[in-house]
């Protein structure tokens, strides 16, 4: 049992913890796909096959981080562990609002050339739309909302038989071809180390704003250095 004050609490956590991010990730979207238009004069279109010629590795990691939910959520499902669900659901918002779209602003807002827009462009749009309804049924006011503004942006030949509310589409399909589990795994170790790296700063009073002279990784695990050395324009960018 809930108090008042206690049930406030957790609306106030899922708002902003789920909801207001999901929010703000919709909102940048628009933002950007305005933007496209009003430079390059005809609006984006959503074109899932544009993902077989991406090569960029933060496009690649954040869509197989989205077969990895999915893939993950049809097995939960089958075994009816629900509760398992929603934190990989939030995982994924986390990793979308604090991780790609914070490394990918300059390129979603067209600074790399048109090619390279739209294909971050057609990235975070699926992100989105997997969100959307893979939280319909968590979520089903603001995932409604968010996904009849994504509508426009999906071709005809691309739409659900009944495409008037994310509630009448089915849950979204493993793309086999879009997992990776090498990028995975080095986007995971890059995160761990500028993770450790804020928390070293924190420690110290050093704040962002000051260049660090050096930073060193220790492991012992020469493949962990290498996937953390092939990531490292992130890594000094993100920790100045």
């Amino acid at each position: 049992e809930f108090t008042i004050k206690e049930f406030a609490e957790h609306v106030k956590e899922i708002v902003a913890k789920v909801l207001l991010p999901l929010w703000n990730s919709y909102k940048f979207f628009e933002g950007q796909a305005a933007l496209f238009k009003k430079t390059q004069g005809f609006d984006y279109t959503f074109d899932p096959k544009a993902e077989a010629t991406n090569t960029n590795v933060m496009d690649r990691w954040i869509l197989a981080s989205c077969q990895s939910l999915l893939k993950f959520v049809n097995e939960e499902m089958a075994g009816y562990r629900l509760y398992t669900v929603v934190p990989r659901l939030l995982e994924l918002i986390d990793n979308t609002t604090n991780w790609y779209i914070r490394f990918n602003r300059r390129r979603l807002k067209g600074e790399n050339g048109v090619d390279d827009t739209q294909h971050a462009l057609n990235t975070l749009f699926e992100v989105l739309y997997t969100l959307v309804r893979g939280l319909a049924p968590f979520t089903p006011f603001l995932t409604d909302t968010i996904y009849l503004k994504l509508l426009p942006h999906i071709p005809e030949a691309l739409r659900s038989e009944d495409s008037r509310s994310v509630h009448f589409l089915p849950f979204p399909e493993v793309r086999e071809e879009l997992f990776d589990e090498v990028v995975e795994r080095r986007v995971a170790r890059m995160q761990k180390v500028i993770d450790m790296a804020r928390i070293s700063r924190e420690r110290r009073n050093i704040g962002l704003k000051t260049p660090l002279k050096t930073l060193v990784v220790i492991h012992q695990d020469q493949q962990y250095l290498d996937d953390v050395k092939s990531l490292q324009g992130y890594i000094l960018e993100e920790l100045n």
